[in-house]
């Protein structure tokens, strides 16, 4: 009954890491959010490469979230590269430098925990360009999606059937991520 009741717990995360994205892709659309490529473009390759990784080291009722956002990652770079942020920063060809780094690190390694703690890494260092970008101006990305994603990330949490290193790391990389995105995106802007 229990691993029932984490696996629903798995969907409903995984649905709502899915949803999260509606106001985000809404608000790139009509030009209130401007994702960063080099977040997200690393984000949809690294989502995949997570994603397999994820499921190698024997993830089940927390696969959903990395699904959700692979899928939601990868329509959110595409739609970067027409509406997001324009240009290439130093910092952002940096990430992307660092972000291909790791990935040539998880092919060279085959060992799925490894790859997993590699891919995690990439994720932190893709998501440093959006975590700047919020914190000087909170209004450039869509406050009820980092919620969403927020919320996704906590429910992830209690879907975890083993607490060991390899099961929990993802969930807990993603919270941490996802939570500190958030907060940086409800704050208001500093005069």
């Amino acid at each position: 009954m229990e691993e029932i009741f984490m696996f629903e717990l798995g969907m409903i995360a995984g649905i709502v890491a899915i949803v999260a994205f509606i106001p985000y892709i809404w608000g790139t659309l009509n030009g209130k959010t401007k994702p960063n490529k080099t977040t997200w473009i690393t984000w949809a390759t690294i989502d995949f490469f997570l994603l397999l990784s994820f499921y190698a080291v024997g993830a089940g009722n927390a696969i959903w979230v990395p699904i959700a956002l692979f899928i939601g990652a990868f329509v959110t770079a595409a739609l970067s590269l027409k509406y997001g942020e324009p240009g290439w920063s130093k910092l952002d060809v940096y990430c992307l430098t660092g972000g291909i780094l790791g990935v040539i690190l998880w092919l060279i390694f085959s060992e799925p925990l490894v790859a997993l703690i590699i891919n995690l890494f990439v994720l932190l260092i893709g998501a440093i360009p959006t975590i700047k970008k919020t914190y000087i101006d909170p209004s450039g990305e869509d406050r009820l999606a980092w919620i969403l994603f927020l919320l996704s990330s906590i429910i992830n949490l209690f879907a975890i059937e083993q607490w060991i290193f390899a099961i929990a790391i993802y969930p807990i990389v993603m919270f941490f991520t996802d939570g500190t995105i958030a907060a940086l995106a409800l704050r208001t802007k500093k005069r």
